[in-house]
């Protein structure tokens, strides 16, 4: 009696050991089901939108922050086309074409990347103390005086390199601390990084120091 009652347990914790593995799995990862669902839906949405643009391919994955399913989707011979729809049942399809083409969401990433390799933060490392840096922003420059978002008037699929070296490119390099500020140059340091960045090919026409009170 005693071990049919074990046994009875076992089964028990090993049937509640799986459900839980399945309802961890399910958590971060979705289901089969809702995802074939979330797909359906998706593609049914793609038959009425976007339908001049030639889709290469997709991929469905679960989001497990938002508990959605997203489609990515990437447009033949295009690096700014691509954007993606999400899916969830209790709001339905969003999708980001607007933000993440029409808007160069995929170019401003893609340059912010570019601007972000290592071999763009080595003049500042030769000019300014690693210890004192908070971090560095090369960014181009917002035209205020037109109003003109400065992504808007350039060619989608424009390569990084051809327009960090035609566009007007700011640099932002923020220092810890105001204490900082007596052992560098200011004048000196903007004009070493502009000259430092032409060599790099980007076009660098402003240069700011912030000082950001940090111990």
């Amino acid at each position: 009696m005693k071990k049919k009652v074990l046994k009875v347990l076992a089964f028990i914790i090993a049937t509640a050991g799986v459900i839980f593995l399945l309802l961890l799995y399910n958590s971060f990862n979705g289901n089969f089901i809702a995802k074939e669902i979330a797909t359906r839906h998706m593609k049914e949405y793609l038959k009425t939108h976007h339908t001049e643009l030639d889709i290469a391919e997709y991929e469905v994955f679960y989001n497990f922050k938002s508990g959605s399913y997203v489609m990515k989707i990437d447009v033949a011979n295009s690096i700014d086309k691509d954007f993606r729809l999400s899916y969830r049942g209790d709001i339905g399809i969003q999708d980001d074409y607007d933000w993440m083409v029409l808007e160069k969401g995929n170019m401003q990433n893609r340059v912010a990347a570019f601007l972000n390799e290592e071999r763009f933060e080595q003049p500042i490392f030769a000019l300014v103390e690693k210890q004192d840096l908070d971090y560095i922003l090369l960014q181009i420059k917002d035209e205020d005086k037109e109003k003109v978002f400065p992504y808007a008037k350039i060619a989608n699929d424009t390569p990084s390199e051809t327009i960090v070296k035609t566009q007007p490119i700011t640099l932002r390099i923020y220092v810890k601390s105001e204490a900082a500020q007596k052992k560098y140059q200011t004048k000196k340091i903007q004009e070493q990084c502009k000259q430092a960045y032409e060599k790099l090919g980007v076009h660098v026409v402003e240069v700011e120091i912030v000082y950001v009170n940090k111990p």
